[in-house]
């Protein structure tokens, strides 16, 4: 390997942590707004976007939750990369408004759309950058990670995302379910029907094989692909910088993937590392320019981690939650068009994501004061998920929960958003099902419950169960 490519390989393995991207907020101007009398409100601005206020009917008083939706005007979700259907909550109050009430706070708190570019919009990305990592041993290193899309702000990181995102279309997510059924399947077959570890026998084994599958892993380093992030990922109470095993875990996991990348180059296969060998995006100079290996191998391990890990600790948690609640997993088995549901609620309830950092560029002015220039701000997702303004009865595990309420952050938002999120939701419903059918009644070996000790991914490292025939 070239000198310049091994110094850029070890200043990788200190950015190959990969949590999911956390809440990237984006605010507007201001304009004057009508409101439509009704039960469900609905505003419609000049320029064709609609906003809908949805009010639930909690005693004592009716929240509402104004949420804002974009049609076909591709160009007014430009500033994402994206050119899917956009709903996100905007504002929420604890009062039971009047409409003219509404119009003013939706005037007071930027509910204009007029502007269709990231140049015409005020971004948080601004304040509250990624760029200096999204964990805290990262942050206070005061040193920049190596380049990855999760550690970049716009415009690089608008450049890099929309070039992933051709890879995550929903036909692409589609065309996964048949391997997704098909490795959910395996795994289970393979399980004691009686007694098994929900985890170790399940949740983690089969969504490394799908995500590395795409990427363009071959079959026999896939699972070694799974205990790479595992190791790397694994902290001791108390510990906040990655240990000696986990820096080797790190390297091992770079060398690996750039040497596919060489093999790739040399031979194109039918995957995404070769799409991303053969891309083109706009250079420094305005020039379109090729990855280099680098940046390919960053994807790559980006990419294999976070489409393990997201699904492997959600089924974990589902299991555990679902024994606490086992009514819950009773209305599964009545109605499986719940599964939607459930994956959403357990998303919100227990994500596997429970924080991440990011770090102002300026003076930040917030509801609790007034955060200074160069300090790491926690954004606590989880904490938001559980926030009794945004939800009703917010620590309740309720799967008829109405999702329209409020956006959970359990994929994460904005332009940091999990990018693989629907095939995530895919495989959870996919596994839910499949666990309905192969343990209708069970029971969890609480004893035997184990954590897993990790800087940010919340999860269980065993979830042993017996299933009740």
């Amino acid at each position: 390997m070239p000198r310049a490519g091994l110094a850029a390989l070890l200043a990788l393995t200190t950015a190959l942590s990969v949590p999911m991207a956390a809440p990237a907020l984006a605010a507007t101007r201001t304009t004057t707004v009508q409101t439509i009398a009704g039960p469900v409100q609905e505003v419609r601005l000049a320029n064709g976007f609609k906003v809908i206020l949805k009010p639930s009917h909690a005693a004592p008083v009716v929240t509402w939750a104004v949420y804002y939706r974009v049609g076909a005007r591709n160009e007014a979700v430009g500033w994402t990369g994206s050119t899917h259907l956009l709903e996100h909550m905007m504002f929420k109050g604890t009062k039971q408004l009047g409409k003219g009430q509404i119009a003013q706070l939706l005037e007071r708190n930027g509910a204009d759309f007029n502007a269709t570019t990231s140049e015409d919009r005020t971004n948080y990305f601004e304040t509250y950058s990624s760029a200096r990592g999204c964990d805290l041993a990262m942050v206070r290193g005061g040193e920049p990670p190596q380049k990855s899309i999760i550690f970049m702000d716009p415009p690089e990181h608008r450049h890099l995302r929309s070039l992933l995102n051709k890879a995550f279309t929903p036909r692409a997510i589609q065309a996964q379910r048949a391997t997704i059924v098909e490795q959910v399947e395996r795994f289970l077959r393979a399980a004691d029907p009686e007694r098994f570890d929900v985890v170790q026998d399940f949740s983690g084994p089969f969504p490394v094989e799908v995500i590395t599958r795409m990427v363009g892993v071959p079959d026999e380093y896939r699972q070694q692909v799974r205990h790479w992030i595992d190791t790397s990922l694994h902290r001791e109470p108390g510990q906040i910088e990655t240990s000696a095993e986990g820096m080797q875990a790190n390297m091992e996991t770079a060398v690996y993937y750039y040497g596919l990348v060489q093999e790739r180059r040399a031979d194109p296969q039918d995957d995404m590392l070769s799409r991303l060998i053969a891309a083109e995006i706009p250079g420094e100079d305005g020039q379109l320019r090729r990855l280099d290996d680098i940046e390919i191998t960053a994807f790559a391990t980006l990419l294999g981690g976070a489409g393990a890990e997201t699904v492997t600790k959600l089924i974990g948690t589902a299991a555990v939650t679902f024994a606490r609640h086992p009514e819950q997993w009773r209305k599964l088995l009545t109605d499986r068009s719940k599964v939607p549901a459930a994956v959403e609620e357990l998303l919100r309830y227990e994500g596997p994501v429970q924080y991440n950092v990011r770090y102002t560029l300026k003076e930040a002015h917030v509801s609790g004061g007034t955060i200074p220039a160069g300090k790491p701000v926690f954004l606590l997702n989880a904490a938001a998920n559980r926030d009794p303004e945004a939800f009703t009865d917010a620590d309740t595990f309720d799967i008829d929960r109405d999702q329209t309420e409020a956006q959970h952050l359990g994929l994460g938002y904005g332009i940091h958003s999990c990018l693989g999120a629907a095939l995530a939701r895919m495989e959870s419903a996919i596994a839910l099902e499949k666990l309905l059918d192969f343990m209708p009644r069970y029971e969890v070996d609480w004893d035997g419950l184990q954590r897993v000790h990790m800087q940010n991914v919340s999860g269980w490292l065993n979830v042993p169960v017996r299933v009740v025939r």
